[in-house]
């Protein structure tokens, strides 16, 4: 699997996910000026075994709470993307739960939103349905939705 991470057009697509959103960073602006040139050296150096992680760079973040991170360099973040995308992710996704919505292709906040829906409208309305049945067989009066606490739970 070591190939598909130093595949050319793997490389070069990582590019564009590590440059997505960063329009206005310096570095992944400058590896964007000789892209084509960058994805070779990239690739060719870790087909080769040559390659080396960058020096990071120390940042103090004020939000939401104070708190010193380092940062990758540019590069750094393409071959992560490469290995994630092309190893990693192939390796674990087939593991995961289908309602797992963390970094998987297709599966936006969107989607996650519409499963959460559905799981919680089948919970309110099965719920009600048991309860309603429980009161019939005992000859007890129905109760509104609201006197019902129908929709009374947990969600992890």
């Amino acid at each position: 699997m070591y190939d598909s991470i130093y595949n050319f057009s793997n490389i070069k697509r990582a590019f564009y996910d590590a440059r997505h959103k960063k329009l206005n960073n310096p570095s992944a602006n400058k590896f964007e000026i000789n892209m084509l040139s960058e994805c070779v050296r990239l690739s060719d150096d870790l087909k080769n075994k040559n390659y080396k992680v960058g020096k990071t760079t120390k940042l103090k973040v004020y939000y939401p709470k104070e708190r010193n991170i380092e940062s990758s360099s540019f590069q750094d973040k393409v071959i992560q993307h490469s290995y994630c995308d092309n190893v990693l992710y192939p390796i674990i996704s087939n593991k995961l739960i289908y309602d797992n919505y963390a970094s998987q292709f297709g599966k936006g906040t969107r989607f996650g939103l519409d499963r959460l829906k559905k799981h919680l409208r089948h919970y309110f309305f099965s719920n009600k349905a048991s309860a309603e049945k429980y009161r019939r067989l005992n000859g007890l009066p129905l109760v509104s939705v609201e006197q019902g606490h129908y929709a009374d739970g947990w969600i992890l």
